[in-house]
Order: C-alpha cells, then structure tokens, then sequence
C-alpha cells in the first residue's frame, strides 16, 4: 500500500452530466491508480451520478497532487461551464482540497480528506 493515497468520489446532483476535460489532467506528485471517468452521469430519481477515481505516491517520502475539471452545459445561463477539482496529500503537513465552478447557478462542496490514506467526496448541486 502507497505511504499516502486519495479516493476521489463525486457525486453530481445536477439535471446534467458532466465532461471530463481531457486536457484538464495534472498529476504533481504521484501516479495515477485510477483515472477519472470520462462521464459522470446526472442525478436520477433523487440518486446522485457518480464518479471515482484515485492517486497515490509513488516513491520515497512523497505525497500525492493532482487536478482534473469537468465542463457541463448550464442551461439557465445557455453556457458551457467548469467545475476544477484539486487534491493534495503530502508526505508531510495538511491535506488540502479545493473544488470550484464559473457558474454562478451551481453550488460546489467537498468533505472528508483526512488520514495519509484520504477519502474525499466532492459535490456539485443547484443553489
């Protein structure tokens, strides 16, 4: 097992799906275990699309930081839109996550990411 590792879930609770930027993909420190799908399905009969995907450190005292973003039509807006997702496990100091969109219509939210071997959840919601 990595000496530090992320489980990324996303759950998307919006009436649309959401694309992954392939050109988005960052790894900083680490290797990809799992990539992030390519699709992450909308919200259906109250039950959220979902998305996972993982990193991990791959040598001697080193961390794990990577990035992706996904688009997504908003159509109040009539507007092709993004959300980033940033993640950071380091071998040594604090997780840190960050989740953000350009759409004004769209609420963005993470929880989870503690421990070495980190479980996050991110969420993108209506406002």
């Amino acid at each position: 097992m990595a000496k530090r590792s992320v489980d990324v879930y996303f759950e998307n609770f919006l009436g649309t799906s959401l694309n992954l930027t392939q050109n988005s993909l960052k790894l900083d420190h680490g290797e990809w275990d799992t990539y992030p799908p390519q699709k992450i399905l909308k919200i259906t009969d109250n039950t959220p699309g979902k998305g996972y995907w993982k990193t991990e450190s791959d040598g001697f005292a080193t961390g794990t930081e990577a990035l992706c973003s996904y688009a997504f039509y908003d159509a109040a807006t009539d507007e092709i839109c993004n959300i980033n997702i940033h993640w950071d496990d380091p071998y040594v100091g604090a997780n840190s996550y960050d989740i953000t969109t350009d759409s004004d219509n769209v609420k963005v939210s993470y929880s989870g990411g503690d421990d070495n071997n980190a479980t996050v959840t991110f969420r993108a919601e209506r406002k």
